[in-house]
């Protein structure tokens, strides 16, 4: 498909070997895919950065600038033996002789997120670094990382750490910070990378490590009906007040509180008592009149 020239105006594009790749373009697909989400867009296989438009399993709509590379495991001579990498550059050095610098694009609008990522297909994980920090950005740059962080990042599923840069302009951080993450997650860094625009190292570290907290999974988790959650569920109060199921309690708040208005009518009338507020104040009550 070609690209949507509309939204993405000022881009620069190159033109790439689109055999080699394919293995990038399907794992970001897939992972989309099997986080549930609906692609709508993506652009052509012989172009690069890679853009990929698609809606969330919670109808978010949502774009994608991926400068994506092969992350590799190769032995260098006069390099550290555990040392890892990938390769930012797109065509051949003979291209950019005369001016080797490169924007890396971003939306001035924010309807697209830009990545600058590293994919190991075969291991299944990505390592995500800072389009700002390295926009403008030269050809054939490699970005190191150690086995140690792969490892990290397979164990866990997600795991950040921080790079000394060996040049940058003298105004500029001597740091960087990298997120690594598991193909499963990759919707989660979308989002991680959409909030982080802009920020600090360090403030991009903090975010990172508190992820968790701080953005939402790419998927709900749906427990099982013979689950511990479901039978401290089954004893909650909710359940004899408001006749309600386990599974209504635990996975239909919309319905509790369409109950909770419809039970206390006066609380629409203030602004400072919400829903969840009366919810609480119910259950108190249930508990001290038994």
């Amino acid at each position: 498909m070609s690209r949507p020239a509309s939204l993405v105006r000022g881009l620069r594009t190159y033109r790439v070997n689109a055999k080699a790749r394919a293995p990038l373009v399907e794992y970001m697909t897939s992972a989309l895919t099997s986080s549930g989400c609906r692609i709508i867009h993506i652009s052509s296989p012989e172009e690069a950065p890679f853009i990929v438009v698609f809606e969330t399993p919670s109808r978010e709509r949502m774009g994608v600038v991926a400068y994506a590379f092969l992350a590799t495991r190769t032995p260098t001579k006069n390099r550290p033996a555990d040392e890892r990498s990938f390769q930012i550059k797109y065509g051949s050095k003979e291209d950019y002789a005369d001016v080797n610098s490169h924007e890396l694009w971003q939306d001035p609008s924010g309807m697209f997120t830009t990545l600058l990522i590293g994919i190991d297909p075969k291991s299944g994980f990505c390592i995500s670094a800072d389009p700002i920090v390295h926009s403008p950005t030269k050809f054939f740059i490699r970005l190191e990382f150690k086995d140690e962080h792969a490892e990290a990042v397979l164990d866990r599923g997600w795991h950040t750490w921080q790079r000394i840069k060996r040049s940058s302009p003298i105004d500029a951080p001597r740091v960087e910070t990298l997120i690594g993450v598991t193909k499963e997650k990759l919707l989660d860094l979308v989002r991680f990378e959409r909030a982080a625009r802009g920020l600090d190292p360090g403030n991009r570290l903090i975010l990172a490590e508190s992820q968790r907290l701080a953005l939402p999974t790419s998927r709900a988790r749906v427990q099982t009906q013979d689950s511990a959650v479901m039978q401290t569920a089954s004893r909650h109060p909710l359940v004899k007040q408001f006749g309600l199921e386990p599974d209504e309690i635990l996975y239909q708040p919309t319905k509790i509180l369409t109950l909770a208005r419809f039970e206390f009518p006066f609380a629409a009338m203030f602004d400072s008592v919400s829903p969840v507020g009366v919810l609480r104040r119910r259950t108190a009550w249930g508990s001290r009149s038994r």
